[in-house]
């Protein structure tokens, strides 16, 4: 069984790119985006470049893609998927996908400190 998944990745990562380790910094810092996406981000609209670029990670040989998205935070995100891309609809999905898994880890992070629930488990 095959599950999709996009992580947002650390400045330490480093990715096989054209049978070379770099590091993901690297390769973010040689593109600029070219697929425009109107994004609500942290209660602004923001207009977010998107990149991608094919990858391997260290873990495993296997091919993931490097999303890039640049224009809404100080340094530009990047987020890798098991997803395949074929085309710009499929980078926005990918990017979509990451930011609508992010507005519900927050809200969630909101309704905890709202209703002071507790992590540490049941009965507490």
């Amino acid at each position: 069984m095959k599950q999709d998944y996009v992580i947002r990745l650390t400045s330490k990562r480093k990715l096989l790119y054209h049978n070379k380790w770099v590091f993901a910094t690297e390769l973010r810092n040689r593109r600029k985006g070219k697929v425009k996406l109107p994004l609500f981000y942290k209660g602004k609209m923001h207009d977010a470049y998107l990149s991608h670029v094919k990858v391997q990670i260290t873990a495993s040989r296997k091919d993931i893609y490097l999303v890039l998205v640049y224009g809404i935070t100080e340094h530009p995100m990047m987020l890798a998927a098991n997803r395949e891309i074929k085309s710009k609809d499929d980078v926005i999905k990918i990017a979509k996908l990451y930011f609508s898994k992010w507005k519900i880890e927050d809200y969630s992070v909101v309704r905890s400190r709202c209703f002071n629930l507790r992590t540490s488990g049941y009965g507490n």
